[in-house]
Order: structure tokens, then C-alpha cells, then sequence
């Protein structure tokens, strides 16, 4: 025990390798162990020495995780949730043409949910009551209608009477219209745009004389022939104030020349006129009540009118108390409400409603007849797998009525826009045959498609693909043979949760990281 004491403390004070301390350690427990139990003292003096030579031991390195490239089977497969839907059905809306009834149709009887009608069968029947009445109280007025056609035509003749002063007013004012024309273009706007040259002349002009004049109070200090100067400005001020008054007098001459050949002329013919027809709405008051008559014949042309309305009316009510009852346009099955994709969400609110003395409101699908073959799948493909689908794309579909069932389906089209925020929807055919003679409308099912297939592929896992956020070029970190990482641009196929299918950059064999070094993250 002593030559191990002085073997540690040696160890101690000379600052031996770390190998060599290992050693020394080692040495002395299995000295400690061959040591007789009735020694404790000497426990505290290894087990400190044994934790301090732990503590020195290198921490391993960890390998970096790495994956080798492979050639095999690329193979993606996408399941879709289908519906059976009918490819042949009708709805069923009521849409009168003419009837309305605030409190809606009350049914009389109706077929029932699921029901197997033949064509011309009735869907249907709804309470006649009120339509009968409303037919019945139109029929009444359109006699009363019949007894009421014998009104006056007399106030035709007024307007007959008026209509040539009527006429030759409206000639003058076209006339009027006209000579005004003429003066505009030949006189007033011609003036006009010499006012407005003027005006624009006389801006300017007194800019200019704005200018002078400070131009004039500033030399006025420095020069001695200021009075000359000066005396110009002033004459220079009177002419062009004489034209201004010139221009303003051919102004007011033009007015003048203006009213007396057209205002007062045309002033005292308004007169005359109003006079004129004052004397005759006196000499038509006179003969009003003689031509009482006379005016009915233009109520009854307007009677006539409105019964030819009624009597349009009465057809359209007539048609609408026809359908009243509903029956069925093809052979088929009854499914209440409106298909939407394929689905009747809304079966059970109309099962409520469709029973006999409930009411429905118009123009709204209550019910569907479809023909139950043959049929097709519709199925709500998510955007991020749109690429995937195109017509002819081949599946399998699997109802979830019949699980050892398989129906080969084909897609038969992909909807170009969104039928829901990121989803479109697809439909498959499903052909005839016995087994699809056993679905129906509205069955569901799980349809599996494998829209792409490579047997010879290059793949490696989807984390060694990395993206440089700045050229949007991916790439691999390639392992060489020294077993160093390696930057290596590659282009990337199509990819699944697993593989990741590599176009070009690597060959079978290779060995990539599976997460940049760590030098460069």
C-alpha cells in the first residue's frame, strides 16, 4: 500500500501524461481492492483520485450520421377519399311563374327518402287551396274587367288640337336654337376669343408695365435722364388704356345689337305665345266636361290592356296549380336535398321539412332523383398533389361497405380552379360491372392511385437534400475519400416521406451527410 501511496503522490507532484495517470489510477484500485475491509481511511483518498481522473478521459467524438446512395424502386402512391356519385340525376325545385305564397307550399304527401320511383311518378303533391282561390278571384275581376271597357276618347281630340301648336312651338324653339347657333359661331365666339386674347394681352401688358417700372426704380438712382424715361411709361399707360376702352365699347356694342335683334323680338313672342295659349286652356276647360266621355275611350284602351295582363296571369297561375304536383322526371332513386360533391349534407334537415302538412319555400332543390348507374367517384384532391393528377391516372377503390371489395377507377378529370380553399375535385369512372352494381349514391370509399413509378432510381433520404436560401439551388453534402464533406449541387426528382429521387450530381454508391457540418450551419 505504501509503494502505491508514493507511486500517486509522484504521479501527483510531477504532472504525468494523462495516458500515464490512467495507468497509475488502474494500479492503485486494484491495490485498494486487495486491501483488507478493516481500512476504511483509505476509501476517501481513491475515490476523489478516481473522479479526477474521469474527468480527464477525452469525450468521444460523435460521427457525423451519413447515407449511401442506392438505386431501386421510386414509388408514389396517393389516397383519396371518393364518393360514389350518380353520373345521371335531376333536382327537384319548385318555380312558379307566377304564384306566390308568403307562408310557402304546404305538402299533401311526399315520396320518401330512398324511395325507387319510375318516371312520371308522383315526388310530390302539395295543397291546392290557396292557388284554387287566387284562379278563381282573378277569373272574377276579369268579368268585372269586361263590364268596365266603355270610357271616352275626347281628350284625344284636345291633344289633337294641341298637338300642331304643340309642334310649331317646338319648331321655333329649334329655330331659335339654331340662329343661336349661328350668332355663337359667327359673332360671339369669335369676340369671345378675342376678350380672352385681350384679357391675356392685358395680363401680360401689365406684367410689362410691372417690370418697367421696377426696372425704372432702380436705374432711377444711378441715371440722370429719369424724367424722359418716365414720361414714356406714362403714354405708354394712355394708349393701351384707350384700347382697353375700345375693346369694352365693341363689348357693349355687340350686347346692344344682340338684344334688339334677337332678345326683345324674341321677349314679346314668348308673350304673344302664353297669351295665346291662355286662350286656349280657357277655350279647353269649356269643353271638358262635354268630352268626359270621349276621354274614357282611352281608360278603356288602357282596360283593354290591363286584361290582356290578367288574362296572362291566369295562364300562368293555371300552369303553376299543374305543378303543383311534382312527379318524377326519370327512373331512379329519391335522395333528399342537393347533392354537393356528391354528398346529401343536407338529407336530414329536408327530412324534417318534406312530410305531409309542413311547408317549403319556391325555388330551392328539395329533393334528387339520380339513376344509380352508372356511377362515378368524386374525390377532393389537396393542392400540394395536384401536379400529380391527370386524366387517364389509374386506381383502385376500395368502399367502405365492401373492404375485400377492389373497383379499378380511372380518372375522367380534374377541376382547373379550387372548390375549396387548397382543394380541387376529381372525378374517376368506375365501370359497370357486378360488383359496382352494388353501390349507390353517396357510398364512400378510399380510392389508391400510384401516379408515379421509377424502378431504377437513384434515391437518398429527404434530409441529406439541402436548399441554399439565396440561389434556391439544392444540394448534398458528398462525402470524399477521406472522409471529408464535400459540397455537391444536385438536381432533385420527384420525393416521398423516405427517398428523395436524385436527377443529377451523384452516382450509385455515394456517401452524403445526412445534416450540414457543423462548420457550416
Amino acid at each position: 500500500m505504501l509503494d502505491g501511496s508514493i507511486m500517486w503522490q509522484k504521479a501527483v507532484n510531477g504532472s504525468l501524461l494523462r495516458a500515464f495517470l490512467v495507468l497509475i489510477l488502474m494500479a492503485a484500485t486494484a491495490i485498494a481492492e486487495d486491501q483488507p475491509a478493516e481500512k476504511p481511511a483509505d476509501k476517501p483518498t481513491d475515490e476523489p483520485a478516481a473522479e479526477a481522473a474521469e474527468a480527464e478521459k477525452p469525450a468521444p467524438q460523435e460521427q457525423p450520421k451519413t447515407a449511401t446512395v442506392e438505386r431501386g424502386l421510386l414509388r408514389i402512391t396517393l389516397d383519396l377519399d371518393g364518393t360514389f356519385v350518380a353520373q345521371t340525376s335531376e333536382e327537384i325545385v319548385v318555380r312558379p311563374e307566377e304564384w306566390t305564397s308568403s307562408g310557402g307550399f304546404i305538402i299533401d304527401r311526399v315520396a320518401r327518402h330512398g324511395a325507387r320511383v319510375k318516371r312520371g311518378d308522383v315526388l310530390i303533391q302539395f295543397d291546392t287551396t290557396r292557388i284554387d282561390r287566387a284562379i278563381e278571384d282573378l277569373e272574377a275581376d276579369l268579368q268585372i274587367n269586361q263590364l268596365s271597357l266603355q270610357q271616352s276618347e275626347q281628350s284625344l281630340r284636345a291633344l289633337e288640337e294641341f298637338t300642331p301648336i304643340d309642334l310649331e312651338a317646338n319648331q321655333r324653339t329649334a329655330q331659335q336654337m339654331e340662329e343661336d347657333k349661328r350668332f355663337y359661331f359667327d359673332h360671339q365666339r369669335p369676340f369671345n376669343l378675342r376678350v380672352i386674347e385681350f384679357n391675356l394681352q392685358s395680363s401680360k401688358n401689365r406684367l410689362e408695365y410691372a417690370e418697367e417700372e421696377l426696372r425704372q426704380l432702380e436705374r432711377m438712382y444711378e441715371e440722370d435722364d429719369l424724367i424722359e424715361e418716365t414720361e414714356a411709361i406714362v403714354l405708354k399707360r394712355a394708349r393701351n388704356s384707350v384700347e382697353a376702352a375700345r375693346m369694352s365699347l365693341a363689348s357693349a356694342q355687340m350686347s346692344h345689337d344682340q338684344a334688339m335683334e334677337f332678345t326683345l323680338p324674341r321677349n314679346d313672342e314668348i308673350m304673344r305665345e302664353s297669351a295665346r295659349r291662355t286662350r286656349l286652356r280657357t277655350q279647353r276647360t269649356a269643353v271638358t266636361l262635354p268630352l268626359t266621355l270621349e276621354r274614357q275611350k282611352l281608360d278603356v284602351e288602357k282596360l283593354h290592356q290591363q286584361r290582356l295582363r290578367s288574362e296572362e296571369r291566369l295562364k300562368k297561375l293555371q300552369a303553376d296549380r299543374e305543378a303543383m304536383t311534382v312527379t318524377s322526371p326519370l327512373d331512379g332513386i329519391v335522395y333528399y336535398g342537393r347533392a354537393v360533391r356528391g354528398r346529401f349534407s343536407d338529407s336530414v334537415t329536408q327530412a324534417e321539412s318534406l312530410s305531409p302538412f309542413s311547408t317549403v319555400q319556391p325555388n330551392r332543390a328539395l329533393m334528387t332523383v339520380v339513376q344509380p348507374q352508372p356511377l362515378s367517384i368524386v374525390v377532393s384532391v389537396s393542392e400540394e398533389h395536384l401536379h400529380r393528377m391527370r386524366s387517364g391516372l389509374s386506381g383502385s377503390a376500395v368502399p367502405k361497405a365492401y373492404p375485400n371489395m377492389k373497383l379499378p377507377v380511372t380518372m375522367r378529370r380534374i377541376s382547373p380552379i379550387p372548390t375549396a380553399p387548397g382543394q380541387f375535385e376529381g372525378e374517376f369512372r368506375v365501370p359497370r360491372g357486378e360488383q359496382s352494381d352494388k353501390m349507390v349514391p353517396g357510398m364512400t370509399c378510399k380510392i389508391e392511385t400510384v401516379p408515379y413509378t421509377k424502378r431504377n432510381a437513384l434515391t437518398i433520404p429527404p434530409d441529406a437534400v439541402m436548399t441554399d436560401p439565396q440561389t434556391d439551388e439544392t444540394y448534398v453534402w458528398l462525402v470524399d475519400e477521406d472522409g471529408k464533406p464535400q459540397r455537391r449541387e444536385v438536381k432533385v426528382g420527384e420525393k416521398t416521406d423516405k427517398q428523395a429521387e436524385i436527377l443529377e450530381g451523384l452516382a450509385r454508391g455515394d456517401k452524403v451527410l445526412l445534416e450540414a457540418p457543423k462548420d457550416e450551419k
